[in-house]
């Protein structure tokens, strides 16, 4: 799957294993090096010119690596994204709204797996389902009341 994020969105996983789309902060000088004390037991902050060569150097390669793992994590996001649109342009509309109101795809597709709604999608699925039946309901009568009429004036 585009990304890689089948590992993120399957359904058939428990949500405790499910992987978030995390995106990493950036690497400050504050990774690579503790705070520094004073004589005097103040805390002198750490910044870039406080770092020695290597610790320069290494804060390069973390910032390196972060810039990869933000890319990865933006592209994952994106397709995310369009896989949920995708899914909601495809799916019956008899079953959209359990797509509604999902906070993750990984929510979506669970609640399109089950046929039913049991998160926060719930409630307004359940309420939409029944409207839509009220709705049904009302039109046949008024189609059965109108077939009712023609027949009087027979």
């Amino acid at each position: 799957m585009k990304n890689n994020i089948w590992t993120i969105i399957d359904p058939s996983n428990k949500k405790d294993i499910v992987q978030e789309i995390v995106i990493p902060e950036l690497p400050t000088p504050k990774d690579i090096k503790t705070a520094i004390t004073d004589t005097l037991g103040n805390e002198i902050p750490v910044t870039f010119a406080s770092l020695s060569r290597d610790e320069k150097e290494e804060l390069r390669i973390l910032r390196e690596s972060y810039s990869y793992e933000r890319k990865k994590k933006k592209k994952q996001e994106e397709a995310s994204h369009d896989l949920q649109i995708r899914i909601q342009k495809s799916v019956n509309c008899r079953y959209l709204t359990y797509t509604f109101n999902c906070v993750t795809l990984y929510e979506m597709l669970v609640n399109l797996k089950r046929g039913t709604s049991t998160n926060r999608c719930g409630s307004r699925a359940r309420a939409h389902t029944k409207v839509g039946q009220a709705q049904t309901i009302t039109k046949h009568q008024r189609h059965k009341g109108l077939a009712n009429r023609g027949r009087e004036h027979i």
